[in-house]
């Protein structure tokens, strides 16, 4: 399998953390990178250990935060996620009675065009 590597800014972008503090991983040793015409070359597979470890609680701190507040932005994030599904689907099934609705309108006014002469006013407006 080929290896992804990365460089810190991408990294930083991936772990939604500062490039600053990918840097300060790297230069700690928890993040192993090499560096190559002065870019750090990160494997993702090491990124994501980090982030692992992280979440087992081997770090204390994750980028301002501890692993427990990820987790529970986590549950956070899916819980709006299942909320905007469930409204999504509300909002198709009210889409979906409007455009019966203005079918039903569309009918009703192609049989009253049928009904009058043209030019002539439908037989319910006439005087």
């Amino acid at each position: 399998m080929t290896e992804v590597y990365l460089n810190a800014q991408e990294i930083a972008e991936n772990l939604g953390v500062a490039e600053r503090t990918v840097r300060r991983w790297i230069k700690s040793g928890r993040l192993p990178a090499t560096k190559e015409h002065g870019t750090h070359r990160i494997r993702l597979e090491d990124a994501v250990e980090l982030m692992r470890s992280a979440r087992r609680g081997r770090l204390t701190r994750v980028a301002g935060a501890t692993a427990e507040s990820h987790e529970r932005e986590l549950l956070a994030l899916r819980e709006l996620y299942i909320n905007a599904r469930e409204e999504a689907a509300e909002w198709r099934g009210r889409a979906r009675v409007l455009e019966e609705q203005l079918d039903a309108a569309r009918r009703d006014l192609a049989g009253v065009r049928e009904v009058t002469a043209p030019g002539a006013l439908p037989r319910r407006y006439a005087a």
